[in-house]
């Protein structure tokens, strides 16, 4: 018991390591963390926002219909690039839905992947 007292900082530190080496848990753990210490980003005051110039920028759903930014010309578009493998990009998903649930009918949402679209469906 006088180890574990004397020595309980490297013993959280090895164990640590040893759950960082293991995938399953490893992502996780990036999750918790990224989740931790995110901040939220500063809005863009109106003067600064930047206006598309060119529509044209072909675009796949996961069912491998055909799109276009012609559809949200004059609208604004929020674009998001991620992968499901991504911690960062997996942690940020449930304040994402939240920012969907507020603007869905103001805004037009992209998320941006070149994942297999089987795992994105799954996603």
């Amino acid at each position: 018991m006088k180890f574990v007292r004397k020595h309980w900082s490297n013993i959280l530190i090895i164990l640590v390591i040893i759950l960082l080496t293991i995938p399953q848990t490893r992502t996780e753990i990036q999750i918790f963390v990224n989740r931790l210490l995110a901040s939220t980003p500063a809005k863009i005051e109106v003067e600064n926002q930047k206006k598309i110039t060119s529509y044209y920028w072909p675009l796949e759903d996961p069912y491998g219909r055909r799109k276009n930014l012609e559809h949200s010309k004059n609208k604004v578009v929020f674009m998001n690039y991620w992968a499901t493998w991504c911690p960062p990009c997996i942690a940020e998903m449930p304040d994402l839905e939240k920012l969907y649930q507020q603007y869905e009918d103001q805004v037009d949402f992209y998320f941006v992947t070149n994942d297999d679209p089987e795992k994105v469906r799954n996603f």
